[in-house]
């Protein structure tokens, strides 16, 4: 039961980013902060000691729970849960993987919006979800979210450098700021290759939803960056916002062209034909979802005839369609792929049919 309650607060992680009237959310789905810290006098976590480990854990969620924004988090042991549900967490936090066996004693812990992991490549790493395009208030939520422990923990900083941290880029800060980002116009117009270019020239990192990072694959991009030694994590912020904005103005230009008069019929079959697939279809994978979903978040303000969910709908489907998502919602973890695409089919069927029923 309590494992349960665990992924349920979660997927709410999801559903916090995905809130509705965040800034920019045709094309931001949501901001994301992830503030490290380490204990002073411990080495990191790939070099602790077992009973160090599991000291350290039990210390910090104790602080974890008595203060800040995860006082009624369910906390579970990394090391105890299963493939499933280890998939999940990756897609949750997108990660890209957890590896138990190299680090031993981590835990997890999410409410609403703030979550927490537990000697997963620092000792102590907090992340805040704000909705659309919104890094400074993420920033600032994580940084909250610390405040109460920086006053009962030694962490490990330097006068030079500041709050060290196993990862290079993170020390100074410890910080890292990033946003989800639709770009499919963008991308099916032809012009995404030159406008992530623009992004890695600002020093900021990309990452396709699903992807490894280093092919231009879908439509939906991770754009990131630390603070680097010296800046703050406003400037960070104010940074990864410009280039946000650089590539939703982008964005708007080319599916303004996708929908000029000589394209427009194109344009709108393909968005109808999306939204018959979602609406209808018995099977869909997610690699098609992630395609009509895109589709209809190009289309939504440009049909007005198109029966399409708001935007932050639309934007927590991408998040709730993944696979570890789809095979947890109802505890059953070990479906085939074809299971699975059944039952994102019947999610997605289900929330265009209750769009259609509230228009």
């Amino acid at each position: 039961m309590q494992r349960h309650k665990l992924f349920q607060r979660a997927e709410s992680l999801g559903r916090a980013a995905c809130h509705p009237g965040g800034p920019m959310d045709e094309t931001a789905l949501f901001s994301r902060a992830m503030l490290v810290r380490n204990s002073a006098g411990l080495p990191f976590p790939t070099k602790l000691r077992h009973a160090e480990a599991v000291q350290l854990r039990q210390l910090l969620e104790s602080l974890l729970k008595r203060r800040g924004a995860l006082k009624k988090a369910l906390f579970a042991k990394i090391q105890e849960l299963d493939n499933a549900e280890l998939r999940l967490l990756g897609e949750i936090m997108f990660s890209g993987g957890f590896y138990p066996e190299k680090t031993p004693s981590m835990s997890f812990a999410a409410q609403d919006g703030t979550a927490a992991l537990i000697n997963f490549r620092e000792h102590l790493a907090l992340f805040a979800f704000s909705p659309g395009l919104s890094p400074e208030e993420a920033a600032a939520e994580a940084l909250e979210a610390e405040a109460g422990l920086s006053r009962l923990l030694n962490f490990a900083n330097d006068s030079q450098f500041g709050f060290l941290a196993s990862e290079v880029s993170l020390t100074g800060s410890g910080m890292r700021l990033d946003c989800l980002l639709h770009l499919g116009a963008l991308h099916r117009s032809g012009r995404l290759d030159a406008a992530l270019r623009h992004v890695t020239a600002q020093g900021l990192s990309w990452k396709a939803l699903g992807g490894d990072g280093s092919d231009i694959t879908g439509d939906f991009y991770l754009i990131y960056g630390p603070a680097p030694i010296g800046a703050e994590p406003h400037e960070a912020a104010a940074k990864l916002t410009e280039a946000a904005r650089f590539l939703t103005l982008g964005e708007h230009q080319a599916a303004d062209w996708l929908y000029r008069a000589e394209n427009r019929a194109a344009a709108e079959d393909a968005a109808f034909r999306a939204w018959a697939l979602l609406s209808q279809a018995r099977l869909m994978s997610y690699e098609e979802t992630l395609s009509h979903l895109s589709t209809l978040k190009s289309a939504s303000h440009r049909l007005p005839g198109l029966d399409c969910p708001p935007q932050n709908e639309l934007n927590r489907l991408v998040l709730i369609c993944q696979p570890g998502h789809i095979a947890l919602s109802e505890g059953k973890k070990r479906l085939s792929p074809a299971e699975r695409d059944e039952k994102r089919a019947r999610l997605l069927r289900q929330a265009l049919s209750k769009q259609a029923h509230n228009s």
